[in-house]
């Protein structure tokens, strides 16, 4: 499969398949959340409006996995030395899709003269382990992700010339 997805910049065009996308992604969040959780009311509005809103930030940049038919089935999202984003159609999950957009944002990174990357992940998920695998570690930061109202672990991973050569 990853050999049919070719990767690009975003455009203002996406947005409504981006935030699908991430609609489809945080279902998943009710398979391992606790009992009672789910997805916020109008949680697919407030991902085209929080995707719009980063068309703007300067420091924002994402790139897109587009499938042979057009389908959008992975973002990665970086704000500064931030991912701050990384999606994948979760039908495609352990396939490498995740493993190659991650590189590149920490490429992208890396260009852009990061020496450190940060990212946080939500508390329980099975994400964790994808991060790990890839070489990230918990950096000690908590915080909340309100709109879930859950909360979120802080991970780093120090970005050097040799993994990206």
């Amino acid at each position: 499969m990853l050999s049919l997805v070719r990767f690009r910049d975003w455009t203002a065009t996406d947005i409504d398949q981006i935030a699908a996308l991430v609609v489809r992604c945080d279902a998943l969040t009710c398979e391992w959340a606790p009992d009672g959780w789910a997805l916020p009311d109008g949680h697919a509005e407030l991902e085209v409006t929080a995707w719009g809103q980063e068309l703007d930030n300067q420091q924002w940049r994402a790139l897109v996995a587009v499938a042979a038919d057009g389908a959008i089935v992975g973002v990665v999202g970086t704000d500064g030395p931030h991912v701050a984003s990384l999606f994948v159609e979760p039908r495609l999950h352990g396939q490498g899709l995740g493993t190659s957009l991650l590189e590149s944002a920490e490429a992208h990174l890396w260009e852009a003269g990061h020496r450190r990357a940060t990212l946080n992940v939500l508390v329980g998920s099975p994400a964790i382990r994808f991060y790990e695998r890839n070489g990230w570690t918990p950096s000690g930061e908590r915080g909340h992700f309100d709109r879930f109202g859950m909360d979120v672990i802080g991970y780093e991973k120090a970005l050097g010339r040799d993994l990206f050569e």
